[in-house]
Protein backbone atom coordinates (compact mmCIF):
# COMPACT_ATOMS: atom_id res chain seq x y z
CA UNK A 1 0.00 0.00 0.00
CA UNK A 2 1.04 3.38 -0.86
CA UNK A 3 0.05 6.76 -0.19
CA UNK A 4 0.18 9.56 -1.71
CA UNK A 5 -0.34 13.64 -0.88
CA UNK A 6 -1.10 15.65 -3.89
CA UNK A 7 -0.91 19.65 -3.09
CA UNK A 8 -4.81 20.72 -3.75
CA UNK A 9 -3.70 24.02 -5.35
CA UNK A 10 -1.52 21.76 -8.14
CA UNK A 11 -2.94 23.12 -11.74
CA UNK A 12 -3.15 20.02 -14.09
CA UNK A 13 -4.70 20.11 -17.99
CA UNK A 14 -6.79 17.43 -17.06
CA UNK A 15 -8.84 18.23 -13.48
CA UNK A 16 -12.26 19.00 -15.06
CA UNK A 17 -14.31 17.66 -17.82
CA UNK A 18 -13.78 21.22 -19.04
CA UNK A 19 -9.95 21.73 -19.28
CA UNK A 20 -7.04 22.81 -17.20
CA UNK A 21 -7.70 23.87 -13.37
CA UNK A 22 -6.35 22.81 -9.76
CA UNK A 23 -6.61 19.22 -8.85
CA UNK A 24 -9.24 19.54 -6.11
CA UNK A 25 -11.23 21.21 -8.52
CA UNK A 26 -11.56 17.89 -9.80
CA UNK A 27 -13.86 16.82 -6.63
CA UNK A 28 -16.78 19.40 -7.67
CA UNK A 29 -17.38 16.07 -10.82
CA UNK A 30 -16.59 13.27 -8.10
CA UNK A 31 -14.01 11.03 -6.90
CA UNK A 32 -14.08 9.33 -10.78
CA UNK A 33 -13.05 12.74 -12.13
CA UNK A 34 -10.29 12.81 -9.57
CA UNK A 35 -8.99 9.52 -10.08
CA UNK A 36 -8.88 10.23 -13.61
CA UNK A 37 -6.70 13.49 -13.56
CA UNK A 38 -4.07 12.15 -11.40
CA UNK A 39 -3.90 8.64 -13.66
CA UNK A 40 -3.99 10.98 -16.61
CA UNK A 41 -2.04 13.93 -15.63
CA UNK A 42 0.80 12.24 -12.93
CA UNK A 43 0.78 8.87 -14.65
CA UNK A 44 -0.52 7.05 -11.25
CA UNK A 45 -2.14 4.30 -11.75
CA UNK A 46 -4.68 4.21 -9.01
CA UNK A 47 -6.61 0.89 -8.26
CA UNK A 48 -8.80 1.72 -5.05
CA UNK A 49 -8.59 5.18 -3.10
CA UNK A 50 -9.84 6.38 0.22
CA UNK A 51 -12.44 9.47 0.91
CA UNK A 52 -11.40 11.15 4.54
CA UNK A 53 -12.50 13.24 6.79
CA UNK A 54 -10.22 15.30 9.25
CA UNK A 55 -11.06 12.84 12.37
CA UNK A 56 -10.86 9.90 9.96
CA UNK A 57 -7.69 11.44 8.65
CA UNK A 58 -6.30 11.81 12.14
CA UNK A 59 -7.40 8.47 13.36
CA UNK A 60 -5.79 6.51 10.16
CA UNK A 61 -2.17 8.47 10.76
CA UNK A 62 -2.47 7.08 14.44
CA UNK A 63 -3.37 3.52 13.10
CA UNK A 64 -0.19 3.47 11.03
CA UNK A 65 1.94 4.57 13.97
CA UNK A 66 2.19 8.42 12.78
CA UNK A 67 4.09 9.63 9.31
CA UNK A 68 6.88 10.81 9.21
CA UNK A 69 7.45 14.92 8.41
CA UNK A 70 10.63 16.64 7.45
CA UNK A 71 11.10 19.83 9.05
CA UNK A 72 14.26 22.24 7.69
CA UNK A 73 14.03 24.67 10.48
CA UNK A 74 11.42 25.40 13.24
CA UNK A 75 7.69 25.99 12.11
CA UNK A 76 5.07 27.82 14.25
CA UNK A 77 1.35 27.62 12.53
CA UNK A 78 -0.80 29.95 15.19
CA UNK A 79 -3.92 28.67 13.43
CA UNK A 80 -3.87 25.49 13.55
CA UNK A 81 -1.63 25.28 16.70
CA UNK A 82 1.76 23.39 14.89
CA UNK A 83 4.65 24.10 16.78
CA UNK A 84 7.70 22.65 15.65
CA UNK A 85 10.85 23.83 17.64
CA UNK A 86 13.33 21.27 16.45
CA UNK A 87 14.15 21.25 12.96
CA UNK A 88 14.63 17.52 11.22
CA UNK A 89 12.87 14.06 10.05
CA UNK A 90 10.05 13.57 12.61
CA UNK A 91 7.11 11.21 13.34
CA UNK A 92 4.01 12.89 13.71
CA UNK A 93 0.61 11.86 15.51
CA UNK A 94 -2.79 11.88 13.73
CA UNK A 95 -3.88 15.36 15.58
CA UNK A 96 -0.08 17.06 14.52
CA UNK A 97 -0.07 15.56 11.13
CA UNK A 98 -3.66 16.98 10.65
CA UNK A 99 -2.13 20.44 12.21
CA UNK A 100 0.42 20.32 9.15
CA UNK A 101 -2.13 19.92 6.28
CA UNK A 102 -4.63 22.26 7.37
CA UNK A 103 -4.34 25.86 5.46
CA UNK A 104 -3.04 28.54 8.22
CA UNK A 105 -0.63 31.27 9.01
CA UNK A 106 2.81 29.16 8.90
CA UNK A 107 5.91 30.57 9.57
CA UNK A 108 9.33 29.86 10.07
CA UNK A 109 11.00 30.45 13.57
CA UNK A 110 14.44 31.51 12.67
CA UNK A 111 17.26 31.80 15.28
CA UNK A 112 17.92 34.82 17.36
Amino acid sequence: MSILSIPRDLFVPNARKEGANKIDAALVEGPSQLVAAVQEDLGIPINHYVELNFDTFANVVNALGGVKMYFPEPVYDAYSGLNVQTPGCLTLNGFQALQSCVPGTCSTRRPG
